[in-house]
């Protein structure tokens, strides 16, 4: 009897498949809409030739002369060449060159002197040439009152403020180099 259970199971497995594979008449009318779906086939284009090349036109040859000297050579013409085509020529314009880049007159080397934050000189990173040992320069607010100052060995560098009022830069120091904005 143990062994009567195994087949049962299968026969109703099997039966149980049989019973829900489609039909096949379902499946050909599912394959017949879904190919009337489909676009239909478009020939490709066709292929058109292109006009072929003239044909080569004789250029003059070049044929050794009947001298006594071998590297001269006389040049006779067999056909005048007849052009194919005209080339037109069209002029290519001029490049006018870029106008220089004009500095900002706030950021250009400053010599000694008073300068307006903003008006006369730009705020950022400034540097000097000075090499002696009196250079001094000073940052002052709206009301005279000195932010920062400095006295002593010259070449170097002074950072101005954007809420800075004035700038006092002094001949000891040289010339001052705007080096950015930090």
């Amino acid at each position: 009897m143990k062994k009567q259970i195994p087949l049962v199971l299968i026969i109703l497995t099997l039966a149980a498949c049989r019973a829900s594979a489609p039909d096949l008449a379902a499946v050909q009318t599912v394959v017949a809409a879904t190919q009337a779906a489909l676009p239909s086939a478009t020939a490709y284009p066709t292929y058109t030739p292109q006009p072929a090349w003239p044909t080569h036109t004789p250029y003059p040859t070049y044929t050794p002369g009947p001298t006594q000297t071998p590297h001269v050579v006389i040049v006779t013409e067999t056909a005048t060449p007849t052009p194919l085509y005209t080339a037109t020529i069209t002029p290519t314009p001029t490049q006018t060159p870029l106008p220089s880049p004009t500095l900002d007159p706030l950021t250009e080397d400053k010599a000694p002197g008073v300068y307006l934050v903003n008006v006369d000189i730009a705020p950022g990173l400034w540097r000097n040439n000075g090499v002696t040992e009196n250079c001094y320069w000073q940052r002052s607010s709206k009301t005279g009152g000195i932010i920062d100052n400095y006295f002593g060995l010259g070449g170097g560098t002074i950072f101005i403020a954007a809420t800075d009022f004035q700038v006092e830069l002094h001949v000891e120091c040289g010339t001052w180099t705007y080096l950015g904005r930090q």
